[in-house]
């Protein structure tokens, strides 16, 4: 379990032909868990779906101040 003890971070970007937004767990620099698209703009409903999936799996610390930018 001292895996899960490392930080990670959410980060959004804009992906694809479609102008959909993606939002990413990213431990130590590494994406590690991509997902789902979700309409163009919508960066706080990604964020909010990365997050989701890193307590899920057992992250505990988890930074967010980068996922609106």
């Amino acid at each position: 379990m001292k895996d899960k003890q490392t930080p990670v971070t959410i980060t959004t970007r804009d992906t694809g032909v479609h102008f959909g937004t993606v939002g990413e767990v990213r431990r130590k620099g590494r994406i590690i868990h991509t997902t789902d698209p979700r309409p163009y703009g919508f960066r706080a409903a990604a964020a909010t779906d990365a997050k989701d999936w890193a307590t899920a799996h057992g992250y505990l610390h988890i930074d967010d101040s980068a996922a609106l930018r």
